[in-house]
């Protein structure tokens, strides 16, 4: 959300994937989702929108402050990052090397994603489909 937030990215700042996801798991032939929809924990309303307030707010954990620390400064200060001895010290204290690797990867994927979408206006030109649109497009 966080990097939705950076690129400004529409699409991205309405998806709620409790809501959303099941729409298309549904038009993919009912496939079972092993992620955030199996998790009793659901992302509530306040933990999308308090996102810009990630620093003071108490909805998050202390990994999940890692994590959007990471995605908030791969998009704005890639390279001051990358020398920041401190926050891989404190990120390296709650991740594994692989989830370091696959959250990175996850972020740069959203990141481009969201900001070829914003720059050539695709995100207010379409949005995210109902559940009927969306076997449309997945099928054709």
């Amino acid at each position: 959300m966080i990097t939705a937030e950076i690129n400004g990215c529409i699409v991205c700042r309405g998806w709620r994937s409790a809501d959303d996801l099941p729409s298309y798991l549904a038009a993919l032939g009912d496939r079972t989702d092993a992620g955030i929809l199996a998790s009793p924990e659901q992302p509530d309303e306040a933990f999308y929108t308090g996102i810009t307030q990630w620093r003071s707010s108490a909805l998050y954990s202390p990994r999940e402050r890692l994590a959007i620390e990471l995605a908030e400064r791969m998009g704005t200060e890639p390279k001051v990052l990358a020398g920041d001895d401190a926050f891989w010290a404190r990120f390296k204290a709650q991740f594994s090397d692989a989830e370091l690797v696959d959250l990175s990867y996850c972020i740069a994927c959203w990141m481009g994603l969201g900001r070829v979408g914003h720059v050539l206006g695709l995100d207010t030109a379409c949005s995210v489909p109902q559940a009927q649109e969306a076997g449309a497009v997945l099928a054709g």
